[in-house]
This record gives C-alpha cells, sequence and structure tokens, in this order.
C-alpha cells in the first residue's frame, strides 16, 4: 500500500528516506524542547449553550482537520492555509508575525466541514488549491462532505471538481494529492462521514447508494474519478 502506484519500495527510496530522516534530525537542537506559540484565530467567548460541556461561557473554537503552507513562505510573507471541522477555511498572508491576521476564504464552498487542503505543486504561484470537504475523523460530529473545490487565485472563488462529486458525495475526503509532474493526475482517499446528530450525538453513516469509500484516481484534471483501491 505504501508503494502504490508501484509495486514495491526500491532499496534507494529505503536509504533516501533514512538519510532525510536523519538530516532532519540533524538540524535539531539536542536537549531542546521545541518552542510552540499560538497562531490563532482567537474567538470570543462562547455562550455556555454552545459549548459541549453546558456550564460556562469559554474560549472556544472548533477541531484543525488541516493545515498546509505556502512553499514561498519566508520570515517576512508567509501564507497559512487552516481548515476546521465546522468552520471552514481560513488563510493568514503573516502566518509568521507576532499576531498574525486572519480571513475566512471558503464563502464560495456549499459546506463548513474540511478534511483536506492541498497546494497544486505544479502552480509557481501557490495559488492553485484543492480542499476535500467532510470531516474524516470518526466523532459522533464529524459531518460528511460534498466533494472536492479548487481555486486558482488563493481562495477568492471556489469551484467544484466535477467529477469529484459522483466520488465523494456525502463521504469525507482525508487526503487529495496532486502530481508533481502533471497536475491532471489527482488522487483523493475517502472515509465514511456522519450525516447529522441524533439525540444520542451519535450520526448515520449508513445512507444508502452512497458511493464506496477508498482511494480514488482522476488523471483528467478531476473531470472523473476511479475506484482504485
Amino acid at each position: 500500500a505504501r508503494a502504490f502506484p508501484m509495486e514495491d519500495i526500491s532499496i534507494d527510496q529505503i536509504q533516501g528516506a533514512i538519510a532525510a530522516n536523519n538530516a532532519v534530525a540533524g538540524r535539531g537542537a539536542s536537549g531542546v524542547a521545541p518552542k510552540w506559540d499560538s497562531l490563532g484565530p482567537d474567538t470570543l467567548n462562547v455562550d455556555r449553550l454552545g459549548t459541549q460541556a453546558f456550564l460556562k461561557g469559554t474560549q472556544w473554537s472548533g477541531r484543525v482537520t488541516a493545515l498546509t503552507v505556502d512553499p514561498k513562505c519566508k520570515p517576512q510573507e508567509c501564507t497559512l492555509y487552516v481548515a476546521a471541522a465546522g468552520g471552514g477555511i481560513w488563510r493568514s498572508t503573516n502566518a509568521l508575525a507576532p499576531n498574525p491576521s486572519w480571513k475566512h476564504i471558503s464563502d464560495g464552498i456549499p459546506t463548513n466541514a474540511v478534511g483536506s487542503i492541498t497546494i497544486d505543486p505544479n502552480d509557481a504561484t501557490g495559488k492553485t488549491i484543492y480542499v476535500g470537504t467532510g470531516e474524516a475523523n470518526a466523532s459522533g460530529d464529524s459531518e460528511a462532505g460534498l466533494g472536492l473545490y479548487k481555486t486558482t487565485d488563493g481562495g477568492s472563488h471556489w469551484s467544484l471538481v466535477p467529477g469529484s462529486f459522483a466520488a465523494t458525495n456525502n463521504r469525507s475526503i482525508a487526503w487529495v494529492a496532486i502530481d508533481p509532474a502533471d497536475a491532471s493526475h489527482i488522487m483523493l482517499a475517502t472515509r465514511s462521514g456522519t450525516h447529522g446528530i441524533g439525540s444520542n450525538v451519535g450520526g448515520s453513516s449508513t445512507i444508502p447508494g452512497l458511493p464506496a469509500t477508498g482511494l480514488y484516481n482522476s488523471t483528467d484534471g478531476g473531470a472523473t474519478f476511479a475506484l482504485s483501491r
């Protein structure tokens, strides 16, 4: 499965992975714990009825399901895209600033449930982005999605990737990859999504007639997808 679409993993690939791992480990400072700073977004106090505990108002935000960094990120200007389980897509163009600013950019996507974000490596501008809708986690409120969406202007406008709806409608897209040598070659992986919340907090994932979950492959830019595994 890890070798797909090849049949096996070559010794050169194995040695390359080991060398890359050693190089990453070598850049770290031994014995020094990493330092993390919150980048936001910040939320206002949420009323107790908007929390899961129903006890008191608190700072509350959704789960982060995916994030991706513009390959051109540098200290002076760094764009970061963050997806929330039920909060859509957020973009910061100054993600490394002490107080980064954030903008919600997924108004053109008909659901706020998001599972994955991928920047097309074939676009040197970094503005071609794919968003897989539907949260792929297995919680009682991990809402299913409505297909794969694409923007070519960094999130100002979105459009449905046509063939994705038949393959992923009412499922959750956990992962998307674009062939770095061929922008028309798109792969995505789906999981079953939750459909609404019942009185017991659980949702149904057994709606009849849904597409099979698995790994889907497109070689025509998303016009059609075929189940690969």
